[in-house]
């Protein structure tokens, strides 16, 4: 048992965990497979920086060890190949302030109006960091959550969840408001 241990761990520890370059014979393009029936993220990028009349910024998130650095290789070939001058910063990114905002700002449109039953029972799982399905007819809402990416399901020990960061604040914020107004229209008027 101890030395499987000792196997186990020096195998991790010998994993490298680094991009691949594009051309890398050890690379496989998922999007290659019509079986994914996924759109590829490169060509899904590549179209919104070419048909960009200015700067853009394009989000690309995932866990570690997901291929983001990979893909962001492939996106950078492909602009080059179209004739794109490519700037890469490690440190900050190459467009204003302004420009970082107003994604963020349009973003997090996207996961907006939200229901205030749905804003309640996401400000529960912000507060609980637990799915808290209650019963299985909110199974449909659950999924939607998940689907959409408002509700996010983090491994990174037991399996926990979260709202995502662009709109957890306005979602308990609203939950505290649908609550206050219930409690104050349930409340007899005064004499």
């Amino acid at each position: 048992m101890a030395e499987d241990r000792a196997f186990l761990k020096a195998f991790f520890q010998g994993v490298v965990d680094r991009p691949l370059e594009p051309d890398d014979p050890r690379y496989v393009d998922l999007y290659q497979a019509p079986a994914l029936l996924q759109a590829d993220p490169v060509e899904l990028l590549a179209t919104a920086i070419e048909f960009s009349p200015g700067e853009s910024v394009q989000l690309l998130s995932g866990f570690r060890g997901t291929g983001k650095s990979t893909e962001l290789k492939r996106l950078v070939a492909r602009l080059l190949r179209e004739g794109f001058k490519v700037i890469r910063r490690e440190r900050s990114l190459p467009v204003s302030a302004a420009v970082v905002n107003a994604a963020i700002d349009q973003m997090r449109t996207e996961f907006l109006p939200l229901a205030d039953e749905d804003a309640i029972w996401l400000a529960h799982i912000a507060e609980t960091h637990e799915a808290a399905l209650g019963k299985m007819d909110n199974l449909v809402d659950l999924t939607r959550f998940f689907d959409t990416h408002v509700v996010l399901c983090y491994r990174d020990g037991p399996e926990w969840y979260d709202v995502h960061p662009l709109i957890k604040e306005i979602a308990c914020k609203q939950a505290v408001a649908v609550e206050a107004r219930r409690k104050k229209a349930s409340e007899p008027p005064p004499s």
